[in-house]
C-alpha cells in the first residue's frame, strides 16, 4: 500500500499556516490511507498490512477514484487516480 516514493521529512506547522501547507510525511500519509481503507472496509485499521496490494483487498477502480479523490482533498493538490494502483508494481 506504500504509494510515495519522495516523502517529505517535516509534520511541524509553522504559526498561521493553512493544513493544506503542511508537509505531509511518508508516514503519515500512509497512516492516512491505512485509516481510510480501514473505514472502507469496515475493519481494524491493525488488520491492514501497508506491504498488501491495493486490490488484495477487495477495493475495487470506483473506490480507487474515490480514495485518491480524498486524498487528494488532504493533501490539498491532485492524485492520479492510478497511483494506488500503479506504486505496486
Amino acid at each position: 500500500m506504500t504509494v510515495l516514493n519522495n516523502p517529505t521529512n517535516s509534520e511541524s506547522t509553522n504559526v498561521g499556516q493553512s493544513i493544506s501547507q503542511v508537509p505531509k510525511t511518508r508516514k503519515a500519509i500512509e497512516n492516512w490511507l491505512v485509516s481510510h481503507i480501514a473505514e472502507m472496509l469496515d475493519i481494524n485499521p491493525d488488520k491492514l498490512d501497508s506491504d498488501t496490494p491495493f486490490d488484495d483487498y477487495g477495493l475495487d477502480s470506483v473506490a480507487a477514484v474515490g480514495l485518491t479523490g480524498d486524498l487528494a482533498d488532504w493533501l490539498g493538490y491532485e492524485v492520479d487516480a492510478t497511483l494506488l494502483y500503479d506504486s505496486q508494481q
